[in-house]
């Protein structure tokens, strides 16, 4: 609580958990990875292959509510979970399961078909699995999420709705969003439900969808403001030196911090 006192405490043996989010109700989700045979109280979960990714959710009492396994043949990864205020939850993470299940909803992620994204309903229902990957970051409103898609030669920014629709999509030439190998928040949901991305470029010269959103020097970074309609709203190149963005952060109203470097 505010006064830095704990108010429950639970643990969990057997699991790897790499991301959390909470309500303003104080329930939690979870996300992470495990092997084999594991139980998060009276949760049972059991990998289909090798390592599998798990998302559970917990009550404000620090019991788990509901957990499951999601996952195939072979590993996968949990990179982002969040839960809104009326207790849906969203999960992304990589896999390379020809055999990927979650719950009832199936999908071949072989070669190079990349993660999932999954919707999860209050009780803990799979609504809907899709095959994105990464960066994954919801609207205020919970009306739909923001994801990053790295598994070709470009990157890929899109737009899904809560009934697993890809409303939107923004492909990148000549840069990558955020700095490669880096887990950052390099992706991130406004306040009006749009989104802002670091493209940073060795090139110089980015395109967004085929539109020039930055033509300067090599090594340099721009900062993009994509809308749920298709369209770029702006972008703000950056042409100090040798620069990078690579993190970014809700401040107060419509402001944004960002985090880079210039040499």
């Amino acid at each position: 609580n505010q006064d830095f006192n704990a108010t429950y405490l639970n643990s969990f043996s057997g699991v790897s958990i790499t991301s959390l989010s909470s309500d303003l109700d104080g329930r939690l989700a979870l996300a992470g990875t495990f092997n084999g045979d594991v139980s998060l109280d009276d949760h049972s979960l059991s990998s289909a292959g090798e390592e599998d990714a798990f998302i559970a959710k917990l009550a404000s009492t620090g019991s788990v509510a509901w957990a499951h396994a999601l996952g195939g043949d072979t590993n996968e990864t949990a990179e982002s979970v969040y839960i809104d205020n009326t207790g849906i939850t969203w999960i992304a993470g990589d896999s390379d399961s020809a055999d990927f299940a979650a719950s009832s909803n199936s999908l071949d992620l072989s070669g190079d078909a990349g993660g999932y994204l999954a919707l999860y309903n209050a009780e803990g229902e799979n609504l809907w699995a899709i095959d994105p990957v990464g960066g994954l970051s919801v609207t205020d409103d919970s009306t739909g999420a923001w994801f990053l898609d790295q598994n070709g030669s470009n990157d890929v920014v899109k737009f899904v709705d809560t009934n697993g629709t890809i409303q939107a999509t923004f492909t990148v030439s000549g840069a990558s969003v955020g700095v490669p190998g880096m887990r950052s928040k390099n992706l991130i949901a406004t306040e009006d439900g749009n989104a802002l991305v670091c493209l940073n470029t060795p090139s110089g010269h980015i395109t967004v969808n085929g539109e020039t959103v930055m033509s300067g020097i090599d090594n340099q970074t721009s900062l993009a403001k994509l809308k749920t309609n298709g369209q770029i709203a702006w972008s703000l190149p950056i042409t100090t030196g040798s620069s990078f963005l690579w993190s970014l952060a809700r401040g107060s109203d419509e402001y944004v911090w960002a985090l880079g470097s210039v040499s």
